[in-house]
């Protein structure tokens, strides 16, 4: 064993007695905040009287919650200690080389990253296994387990949910990799196994674009399952307890055919998936592609993103935060929630069993919503109350599943208690919160899908004023001052070059429109970062180099287009203005449609501040306000007069021309 291997292995042992029973202590507030420093040791608890005759791979905390401390099954080679795999997802024990300065707000990587130790397989054993989606929650669970079974794992992701971060301790080892790719194009390769996991699964990711999740559900399935006809590779699909809709049956059986709204805003996950299913049963029968499908019920655990609307997700950040826990309706809906482990046991053992029927798999124990909100406050903060919002479109009213079929074809029942796993997500969302705040302590998030989730815009106000602030102010009265020069312009149109007022109107008129062009670009080009660090520009610049910015190729395009109409439609429309008070008509044509970009990029404007979530309409202070309102009412104001004389010298140019016309006939 070499010494990487030797220390991975001592920290897992070091671990295993600090993980679960004692309260993982926050990030303190010093100047380094080392992400896997040692911790104190502790001798754990010691077992109750009734644990002993408990397994050996659980202990218990006490006779009504057994502590699961080893996943897996040994029938298929896929047993692992729980604290390996905890030294992978918690953020406090993950990479001791990365350490991260909270006053320099600095991330260092001093020493070498070391990989985990991974089974030794015999070449006919070891498999090549595609997982789409391993970058995403689920997909980076099952991608850890497979990689620590000793399989060669290539994950395919574009990142729209995923994240490049949830699979980076793989990152150079010789049995991983990583490949940026969207399922809806073909992909070629040779694998044995392929896991499909690829599909937005939580409400406003997949209803943030209806359209490509359908196409994600339909075509990239049928890409996946031409894959798997070719390469005679067994083919799991992940399917979703959402095929049943809001099920009028209770427990739901694998043989319920479901009550689905075929045109709801949940239609596009729901019909999607039943799509996939109906595919994938076809290429088994029409194909023989050997297929299994797996519908999964509600999972929660860490690595779940925090703005991914599931209520898992939203009650624990509302408690961190502080905030009230929003139940939507009454909170008598139930769930059945599991822990990812769990889903990930299940996942393995149908992929390797021979059964093709499509499985639950999901915890039988239910749960009103408002249960397991107090659940979480009861963990979290005790101090938050709960809010009752209305009841969103087509929200299932009970969720339970029946899991006979999986007990007893792949002998699989979920062991991890909602308690315990509860304590897991908690204490992984506090690292991650504790780590981004020493980053993004100036930043507020988007609360709409219209900007990606890494996207954060910079407070206008602060303790102290900053160089927006002031350039914001500046730029109000040169706005103010060009608005009235641009009036005064259109009053002394009809004056000469030789009367001094006119003169000063149009020098004024030319330099507030540049001066405020050049804020307008900076706040729009360099006031937008990413994660707090890098400004819009650098991350166009390394959008494809960084495989982990999502949503980001629209809204990129939109800014971009709106900051070049701006620049450049600017200064030419002076041009055009100056030209047109001097008379020369011949321009007519050029002045037309340069005010017609100028109202464009003006329209342009005024409709992205009415998308929630778009800069324009984030809580700013009042002057940023009052500079708006005059940017807008100066921009507007110059080219409808421009557009207006342009007409109208375009009209008297064709009378002029008719005229002509007339008497050369004439004569």
């Amino acid at each position: 064993m070499g010494p990487e291997n030797q220390r991975f292995q001592e920290s897992i042992v070091h671990s295993a007695t600090t993980s679960l029973e004692t309260p993982m202590q926050s990030p303190a507030d010093d100047d380094a905040l080392r992400i896997g420093a040692s911790r104190t040791e502790t001798q754990p608890p010691t077992e109750p009287a009734g644990a002993a005759g408990l397994a050996p791979e659980i202990a218990s905390e006490g006779s009504s919650s057994p502590l699961v401390r080893t996943v897996g099954d040994k029938a298929v080679r896929s047993d692992i200690p729980l604290a390996m795999l905890q030294q992978l997802y918690l953020p406090d024990k993950t990479n001791a080389y990365r350490q991260i300065n909270v006053q320099d707000k600095t991330l260092s990587f001093p020493h070498a990253p070391t990989f985990p130790p991974v089974k030794m397989l015999p070449n006919q054993e070891r498999k090549r296994i595609l997982v789409t989606g391993g970058a995403g929650f689920v997909g980076s669970h099952l991608v850890d387990r497979l990689m620590l079974m000793g399989h060669e794992v290539i994950v395919l992701d574009n990142f729209f949910t995923g994240s490049k971060r949830n699979v980076q301790h793989w990152l150079g080892h010789p049995h991983f990799e990583l490949i940026r790719h969207d399922v809806v194009d073909p992909f070629m390769i040779e694998v044995d196994q392929i896991y499909h996991l690829a599909c937005p699964a939580s409400p406003p990711h997949y209803q943030y674009n209806p359209i490509k999740t359908v196409k994600t559900s339909v075509m990239g399935t049928i890409n996946m399952l031409g894959l798997a006809k070719r390469t005679k590779a067994r083919f799991l699909l992940t399917s979703t307890s959402e095929v049943y809709g809001d099920p009028e049956e209770h427990p739901q059986k694998e043989t319920y055919w479901g009550h689905v709204n075929p045109i709801g805003p949940r239609a596009c996950y729901d019909e999607g998936k039943r799509v996939a299913e109906t595919l994938t049963y076809s290429y088994m029968h029409q194909d023989e592609v050997d297929v299994r499908v797996a519908r999964i019920f509600n999972t929660f655990g860490p690595r779940m993103n925090e703005n991914d609307g599931r209520v898992v997700s939203n009650f624990i950040m509302q408690a961190l935060r502080g905030d009230e826990l929003t139940i939507y309706g009454d909170g008598q809906q139930t769930r059945s929630f599991q822990y990812v482990h769990d889903l990930v046991d299940g996942l393995i053992l149908l992929m390797n069993k021979n059964y093709t029927e499509p499985v639950n798999l999901g915890n039988p124990e239910e749960y009103t919503i408002r249960e397991f909100a107090e659940m979480i406050r009861k963990e979290i903060n005790s101090s938050v109350e709960i809010m009752s919002l209305p009841p969103t479109e087509d929200d299932p009213q009970r969720r339970r599943p029946d899991i006979g079929r999986a007990q007893r074809y792949l002998g699989w029942a979920p062991k991890f208690s909602v308690d315990q796993g509860i304590r897991e997500t908690v204490q992984y969302f506090k690292n991650t919160k504790s780590e981004q705040s020493c980053f993004m302590a100036t930043t507020v998030r988007t609360p709409h899908p219209y900007y990606p989730q890494d996207l954060v815009l910079n407070h206008y106000v602060g303790n102290t004023y900053t160089v927006p602030q002031i350039l914001a102010c500046v730029s109000t009265a040169f706005s103010a001052v060009a608005a009235i020069a641009a009036a005064l312009a259109y009053q002394q149109r009809h004056s000469t070059l030789k009367d001094r007022r006119a003169q000063w109107t149009f020098f004024w008129f030319f330099l507030c429109g540049m001066i405020h062009t050049v804020f307008e670009g900076y706040f729009g080009l360099h006031h937008v970062t990413i994660a707090g660090e890098t400004s819009l520009l650098a991350q166009v610049w390394k959008e494809y180099a960084l495989s982990d910015s999502r949503y980001m190729t629209s809204n990129t395009l939109v800014l971009i287009m709106e900051r070049i109409t701006i620049l450049f439609c600017g200064p030419l429309s002076f041009y055009c203005a100056w030209s047109l008070y001097q008379g020369l008509s011949s321009r007519y044509i050029a002045q037309l449609v340069l005010s017609l970009c100028q109202i464009y990029s003006c329209t342009l404007y005024y409709l992205t501040s009415l998308v929630e979530g778009s800069p324009h309409c984030d809580p700013h202070p009042y002057y940023v306000y009052f500079y708006f309102v005059f940017f807008n009412s100066f921009w507007m104001i110059a080219p409808v007069l421009l557009l207006k004389e342009s007409i109208t010298t375009l009209t008297n140019a064709v009378k002029k021309h008719e005229e002509q016309l007339s008497k050369k006939s004439c004569q």
